[in-house]
């Protein structure tokens, strides 16, 4: 006979969380020690979210509400689910308009960088990753072609009327 495991919703998720957030630890890491050194991982976290935005948000968001989660669920009456989490985590990546708020230690250090790293992150959600070309430079360049052919008719008039 066999014998599912019954796992709740929030285990679930995180099952299925779990195994990303590896994936992301390591593509920061590079498999490297951290002692290798502070400015290394900086430029390596730099990197990934540029690499792909929607995905280092993903990452962030479903990261950082597993760890919230675990953080609350025993302490905070208003976390109960993953769900809650989620809802704490989003809305602190934006308005801020939740009423859940952290009440363990954990939970406010977590809440902290999610507070000081998420809204970053967000605004960078729709940027184009970093191996795709631009695609405004095309119009940025014929605009700015088209002010450089202004100055130098202004310098021409001004030199002109000078003279």
């Amino acid at each position: 006979m066999s014998t599912a495991v019954q796992r709740t919703p929030d285990e679930a998720a995180l099952v299925v969380i779990g195994p990303m957030l590896l994936q992301a630890l390591q593509q920061l890491t590079g498999g490297a020690s951290l002692g290798e050194g502070y400015a290394n991982a900086k430029n390596k976290l730099r990197e990934v979210v540029r690499k792909d935005p929607i995905d280092a948000n993903l990452t962030f968001v479903l990261g950082a509400t597993a760890a919230f989660f675990y953080a609350e669920k025993d302490v905070n009456p208003k976390v109960k689910t993953f769900g809650d989490a989620l809802v704490y985590v989003t809305t602190c990546l934006s308005v801020g308009y939740s009423d859940i708020f952290a009440k363990s230690e954990a939970g406010k250090l977590i809440g902290s960088i999610i507070m000081t790293i998420g809204p970053a992150l967000s605004g960078m959600l729709l940027d184009p990753p970093a191996n795709e070309p631009d695609p405004n430079a095309q119009i940025q360049s014929a605009i700015l072609e088209k002010l450089d052919a202004i100055l130098a008719e202004m310098k021409k008039a001004n030199g002109a009327a000078t003279t």
